[in-house]
């Protein structure tokens, strides 16, 4: 499944950076792993709710993460602006924007094996490697 996060972005646009953390840092490409202790990494299946709320840094991304929704920590997929938490997820694509941008004009990436009208992801994740 797909779930939406904004993060803040370095201003090279190469690095994640948690906005609850500012430690916890990640390449900023596809397929790379996210990992977050405590709560986990909060999300959304809008990446219209995530833009409206959290698009809040000088430079900002919006990320696609998949995730398995088994692994949901807390919240709810099923709650009409749905926020929840997750251990870990992969980034399946994202899109840099800084503060000047209105964040109604941004538009997810294009994911590559996503149904869009589902928001699965085609194949399964694999397992992650330690």
């Amino acid at each position: 499944m797909i779930g939406w996060k904004v993060m803040r972005a370095s201003t090279d646009g190469q690095v994640l950076i948690s906005g609850a953390d500012g430690r916890l840092r990640f390449p900023a490409h596809a397929s790379t792993w996210i990992d977050m202790p405590g709560q986990g990494i909060w999300m959304s299946l809008s990446p219209a709710h995530v833009l409206d709320h959290y698009a809040v840094h000088d430079y900002n991304a919006l990320v696609a993460l998949s995730f398995d929704p088994a692994s949901v920590l807390q919240g709810r997929l099923d709650d009409a602006e749905p926020e929840f938490t997750v251990r870990h997820a992969r980034v399946e694509g994202l899109v840099l924007f800084d503060c000047e941008a209105d964040p109604a004009t941004i538009m997810p990436p294009a994911l590559t094996g996503c149904d869009a009208d589902s928001a699965s992801v085609s194949a399964d994740l694999p397992p992650r490697e330690a």
